[in-house]
């Protein structure tokens, strides 16, 4: 997963699929059916976990969460820790609904699984990305039409550019493709 984090600029994290369905039960079980010793690496009394949410379409209040936790109940034995301010393994529930303008239709998909690894600062963690070393109040010359650093990136990924490659900067302006 850290290879993959070199050069992501839109990607918020990565997470293993244990299961998905259309409902909490459906995705429940799919991860159920996963050996129990591939869910004992995550979920055993020597390692602490937490869960997270992410709720696509709708807000979650804290009362909205338990529920949801509570359909995941029979993946545990009871005998894991929690530890919800510094987990050792974050298992995430996401869920994706239709929405028809304001108003929630219906739940679309959930998706239980666990966190490998994320670029921005989700968990409460230091993990700056590397678009903030290059951020635009870091640099010596700043021009009135800077490109800014994340689309300078996005354009750097486009074209595959890796160490040694000699890259035409089109904007010759303060080199903000050419840092990317």
């Amino acid at each position: 997963a850290a290879a993959l984090f070199e050069r992501t600029v839109l990607v918020k994290f990565f997470m293993e699929i244990w299961g998905d369905g259309p409902t909490h039960r459906a995705a429940m079980e799919a991860a159920a059916s996963l050996p129990a010793a591939k869910r004992r690496e995550v979920l055993s009394p020597d390692s602490s976990y937490c869960f997270r949410v992410q709720a696509h379409g709708k807000k979650h209040t804290m009362a909205d969460k338990l529920l949801v936790y509570e359909h995941f109940r029979p993946l545990f034995k009871g005998d894991e820790r929690v530890d919800a301010a510094n987990p050792d393994n974050v298992l995430w529930i996401a869920e994706d609904y239709d929405r028809e303008g304001t108003r929630v239709i219906a739940l679309r998909r959930v998706f239980i699984g666990r966190h490998i690894g994320q670029r921005h600062d989700l968990l409460g963690k230091k993990n700056r990305p590397y678009t903030e070393t290059y951020d635009l109040s870091q640099r010596p010359v700043l021009g009135p039409t800077t490109m800014d650093t994340g689309l300078s990136f996005l354009m750097a990924n486009a074209i595959q550019v890796k160490a040694g490659d000699v890259v035409l900067d089109p904007f010759a302006g303060t080199g903000g493709v050419m840092i990317a």
